[in-house]
């Protein structure tokens, strides 16, 4: 059923009927051999369904001296046993791995029939390790002094591998509880012989005091089987050896590793396996490390059967129970879905209906997407734009996070529709309040607001000064506003220093009439509050909470510097949280992003109507009567306060 052709351009088929592999060379299309039997043992099949070429590049072509063409050193494979329910992987002749059995659990699978791989680096960048396809822990040739060097500081039970002068002798620091005391480290030595690796102990003293017949009495019972001791008969890897160490922390594998997906039939998911091959002194090792279309929701596959992977890390399932290909990102996150109803990749040539039955998916050299159904026909999808401007290496989520909101907004909508995994984490970003439609500058500029019009309970101002940058500078007002175009401003145009620690222990407050006005005001206009002054108080009084505040001033100044008269009166306010998360939405309502109407606390029929929007119908010259006319009104009632 499956095939590949590996870099030579040797023809690798799964012979299913057969139980067997079969190759033919590309010498005229003859057929070279044959590999597999009937049966459960390494190296034979049940039911071969899918064959792929993992190192193609050891494929070599011989030329014989009587002029044929064979095949030299075989490639890496990976053949899938559905009957088995398992994979084996074929290195080059020297070891076969067999992973897998039947089950829903991890490293598990159920009537397997298809795989692909991709190269995926583990390896954690912040500390490379030493010695290529090598973990971390594992320092080369490296001295004993550099050794102690990297082990400076470390706690007990770090400990680093490293190669001697002798041939097969390997050197083992680490520290141990007495060196650890003593600023030093410990040194032992493990000897590689007939691919076993075997520690060296110092005896101990009642081994010492043994006699010559009691030595030989053990001797002759490890001979008969009774004393199976690891020391003495070697371990198989040098994992199992360290692992073995009790006084040693667990060795991990930071090899170069690939990334296997099968295409588990049975289960209705696609499981993963990481690979790493073999090298000079480590063992290849394979194991289970997760599932794919497992969880109920969109992503819930059913049949899937074909996985194809791209040079970018992108897999495509072939969905043949819910009748579409879906495309996976390197994240596993999905990226693209084409079916019936759905197409997320740009249209290429394929007939009209033709996903009814899909049964395979793969990939062309050029980024295209192939899809061959039952009813004979193919399908060619164009390939997603990707512009591959360069390698900036690894970008965990903190960190795009961070980058997302430092954006506009207008900007972080574009890159909401590039993928899946944006529009996932914008969205959440949006539910927690972390991506604002704020440039970093106005989004200051907004706490500013606060800190400049709150108070506490008591009636005092929370903070009297400037708004200062984190150096303690001024910062300019106009560059907060964004119409500061002086070239050389002598004030900061830094982000102002907000501490909201500070102001939620202050108890920091803001009114509506006053501090909510005259910041609404000062970012929008006078107009933009008229407009929408019944809006805003229900959306003020549904993020309000009722607070005692004491009214302190000098009727004839006005100010709380010289407190003449005192009194107490209990009102509706918010606190800085809520004060960014309600501005928020009067930047987007003021962007034309959404509208202010839709907000939670105006979404019913009754709320709208209490909160109509005015100069609805009104000319041009209507409504600027209507704001002086609110304006003037606003003076008259300062003035009747002042007297």
């Amino acid at each position: 059923r499956g095939a590949c052709i590996s870099a030579a351009g040797v023809l690798w088929v799964a012979d299913s009927s057969n139980s067997r592999l079969q190759t033919f060379s590309r010498a005229g299309v003859s057929f070279d051999g044959t590999m597999g039997k009937r049966g459960k043992a390494a190296e034979d099949f049940g039911t071969p369904t899918d064959v792929e070429c993992i190192d193609a590049v050891d494929d070599l072509i011989v030329a014989n001296e009587g002029g044929t063409v064979t095949s030299g050193v075989r490639p890496d494979l990976i053949v899938v046993d559905a009957n088995h329910h398992r994979l084996q992987i074929f290195e080059e002749g020297r070891e076969t791995l067999v992973c897998g059995s039947r089950g829903d659990g991890i490293g598990e699978l159920n009537f397997p029939v298809s795989v692909s791989w991709h190269d995926a680096s583990t390896i954690d960048e912040d500390s490379p390790p030493l010695v290529p396809d090598a973990p971390a822990w594992f320092v080369g040739n490296a001295t004993r002094r550099d050794c102690e060097l990297r082990l400076e500081g470390k706690d007990v039970g770090e400990f680093l591998v490293r190669e001697t002068a002798i041939q097969n002798i390997l050197s083992l620091c680490f520290i141990s509880p007495e060196s650890y005391k003593l600023y030093d480290i410990d040194e032992t030595n493990i000897k590689v012989q007939g691919g076993r690796f075997f520690p060296s102990a110092k005896k101990s003293k009642e081994e010492e005091e043994k006699t010559p017949q009691e030595r030989h009495r053990e001797r002759l019972r490890a001979r008969k089987g009774k004393d199976n001791d690891p020391a003495k008969e070697g371990f198989p890897t040098i994992f199992a050896l360290l692992e073995a160490q009790p006084h040693l922390r667990p060795p991990s594998d930071t090899r170069h590793q690939t990334t296997i997906a099968v295409a588990d039939q049975g289960n209705d998911r696609v499981t993963l396996f990481g690979y790493v091959p073999r090298s000079q002194l480590f063992a290849a090792t394979v194991r289970g490390i997760g599932f794919i279309g497992d969880k109920p929701g969109y992503m819930k596959m059913k049949e899937p059967s074909s996985v194809s992977f791209t040079r970018w890390g992108d897999l495509a399932v072939c969905d043949m129970g819910n009748k579409r290909v879906m495309v996976i990102g390197p994240d596993h996150s999905l990226a693209h879905v084409v079916g019936l109803d759905d197409h997320s990749l740009p249209v290429g040539v394929h007939p009209a209906h033709c996903l009814e039955k899909p049964v395979s998916a793969t990939w062309d050299k050029n980024g295209r997407l192939v899809v061959a159904t039952k009813s004979s026909t193919v399908a060619v999808f164009d390939a997603p734009k990707r512009v591959q401007a360069g390698v900036l290496g690894r970008l965990n989520r903190s960190f795009m996070v961070a980058v997302l909101a430092t954006l506009d907004y207008r900007m972080a909508e574009v890159l909401r529709g590039v993928c899946k995994f944006f529009h996932e984490l914008t969205k959440q970003m949006r539910d927690d309040w972390e991506l604002y439609p704020l440039q970093t500058p106005q989004l200051a500029y907004v706490k500013q607001l606060f800190v400049d019009w709150c108070r506490d309970p008591e009636g005092r101002k929370v903070k009297d000064s400037e708004a200062h940058d984190y150096w303690g500078k001024p910062v300019c007002r106009r560059y907060m506003q964004g119409t500061c175009d002086r070239a050389l401003c002598p004030m900061s145009h830094n982000a102002p220093k907000v501490d909201a620690e500070a102001l939620d222990a202050a108890n920091a407050i803001i009114e509506l009439d006053h501090g909510v006005y005259c910041a609404v005001c000062e970012l929008f206009g006078v107009r933009w509050w008229w407009e929408h002054e019944f809006q805003i108080r229900t959306i003020f009084n549904s993020k309000s909470e009722a607070c005692q505040i004491e009214e302190r001033w000098d009727p004839m100044t006005r100010a709380v510097e010289t407190i003449r008269e005192e009194d107490a009166d209990t009102v509706q306010v918010i606190r800085f949280d809520a004060f960014v998360e309600m501005f928020t939405w009067f930047m987007e309502s003021h962007l034309s992003l959404v509208d202010l109407s839709q907000h939670p606390s105006l979404r019913s029929r009754e709320a709208r109507d209490k909160a109509p929007f005015r100069g609805v119908g009104l000319s041009a010259l209507e409504n600027h009567i209507e704001i002086f006319n609110f304006q003037s009104a606003k003076m008259a009632s300062a003035l009747n306060n002042f007297f």
